[in-house]
């Protein structure tokens, strides 16, 4: 949430830790916040770890496949209710989840003083998210394929009757 973006960093330097907000560069800093929306992507792929938020409440934590993705060990609490299908994909390749702030620290601790397990566990991550890419687009080619075969009639060779991705109004 961009407007505790100076919470977070004061948060930060109360615990002794160099601050920097991404969209001011990043530097040396030991904890980089990010004051805009739309920029998890770009702060992941210069990350070494990524403390992935809203797993500590209630909330059901907040997407733990977009710094997977790009290679990054995720750091999560307890609670990822409403990411099931993303802790299945991500469970025992590159996902740890903490129980309580402490036992986080510890990890988060341990992972920035041991590159060769972060590293493990980075490309473990990219591994497992790297299965399903691409994983919707071959489900509708495979129905597509289906139905040319059942209804050849319906589906003209050729053409495409099925695609993924964003919606598109039919006029």
């Amino acid at each position: 949430y961009p407007q505790r973006a100076q919470e977070v960093s004061a948060a930060a330097r109360d615990r002794g830790w160099t601050t920097a907000r991404l969209e001011e560069g990043v530097g040396s800093a030991d904890v980089v916040v990010m004051g805009e929306l739309g920029r998890l992507r770009a702060a992941y792929r210069s990350a070494w770890i990524a403390i992935v938020g809203g797993s500590f409440g209630r909330h059901g934590g907040h997407n733990i496949l977009e710094p997977a993705a790009v290679g990054v060990p995720v750091l999560t609490g307890p609670d990822l209710s409403r990411q099931v299908e993303s802790v299945e994909l991500l469970r025992g390749e590159g996902l740890i989840q903490a129980s309580d702030a402490t036992t986080m620290a510890q990890v988060a601790a341990d992972l920035w003083a041991d590159a060769t397990l972060r590293d493990r566990l980075a490309a473990r991550a990219a591994q497992a998210v790297g299965i399903g890419n691409g994983a919707a687009q071959r489900a509708a080619d495979a129905i597509v394929s289906q139905l040319r075969t059942d209804h050849p009639r319906d589906v003209p060779g050729g053409r495409t009757v099925a695609s993924v991705g964003p919606a598109h109004s039919r006029r």
